[in-house]
């Protein structure tokens, strides 16, 4: 079976976590200036300004998302980053709950919440992969982008359908092992360290954001969630390549916008090899 294929990072979680603790998700749409680890010296402005930069850069977000469709629901969200979605959620939901693995991201999201003047919330620090809530809680679970970095996303899977009552609903966005990002990783970093034995997953695993990041095909992720108990309501695919290419020396990241657009439309576009994929699935 496919799932048994699908290898889980087998180092510390802590890595993980001093990863995001040393690099906040999302900081990267703040303005210049901005010290995630002071989050009392950021004001609303800025919280606005960084939500605008999330948005027009990744709109998938609020497509995807549909975040007005969360009224009169119990929410939680697993990893909320430094809480853009967070504040569109809980405006919508009936109970906001919130669950992330940095406690620099709990600091700087609590200040925005309570900057916006938001009650219904609960915010926790902790995995995906053992989350501190009791069983059949919430009516909606949404994960942006979350589980592929916990090490084992089937774990996180089975703590995601735990927490979620009968017929509960989650959203779910995890990377795309066959998308154009993925290849263009791989063949970046294979052509920089003149290696090309290393697959993707390792690729991935070894060089992208935090340590151990994990990536699924359609196929794998469609049996795996399967396999935990959930039924798949819909599947897109988002991103067809880069909106920021910040890591790359200046002098390279036009000649790979150019390459990798042109092969895009050679691929079919993002519906074909988007980096998002995005699940909707129902337990």
């Amino acid at each position: 079976m496919i799932i048994n294929k699908i290898k889980r990072y087998k180092g510390n979680i802590n890595s993980i976590r001093d990863y995001w603790l040393n690099n906040p998700c999302e900081e990267w749409f703040f303005g210049p200036g901005i010290n995630c680890k002071k989050p009392n010296q950021i004001n609303l402005e800025q919280f606005n300004l960084n939500s605008s930069l999330r948005y027009s850069n990744e709109p998938e977000i609020i497509k995807f998302g549909d975040f007005s469709l969360l009224k009169g629901l119990t929410v939680l969200e697993v990893g909320y980053g430094l809480g853009s979605d967070a504040s569109l959620i809980a405006k919508s939901a009936k109970n906001y709950y919130g669950i992330d693995l940095s406690e620099v991201s709990y600091k700087v999201t609590k200040r925005r919440l309570e900057l916006l003047g938001l009650k219904n919330i609960n915010l926790n620090v902790g995995s995906s992969t053992d989350l501190n809530f009791e069983s059949n809680t919430f009516d909606f679970v949404y994960s942006w982008g979350v589980i592929h970095h916990s090490g084992n996303i089937k774990k996180s899977l089975e703590e995601i359908y735990r927490v979620l009552k009968k017929g509960g609903r989650s959203k779910i966005m995890v990377y795309n092992k066959d998308s154009l990002v993925v290849f263009i990783y791989w063949l970046y970093f294979s052509i920089k360290e003149l290696n090309f034995k290393r697959s993707r997953e390792q690729i991935i695993s070894q060089n992208i954001e935090s340590p151990g990041t994990l990536i699924l095909s359609k196929r794998e992720l469609k049996e795996l969630v399967n396999s935990v108990g959930f039924k798949v309501i819909n599947l897109k695919l988002y991103r067809d390549f880069f909106y920021i290419l910040r890591k790359y020396p200046r002098f390279i990241r036009p000649l790979i916008r150019v390459i990798a657009k042109f092969l895009s439309l050679l691929l079919g576009g993002e519906e074909k090899i988007g980096y998002f994929m995005c699940a909707e699935i129902i337990k």
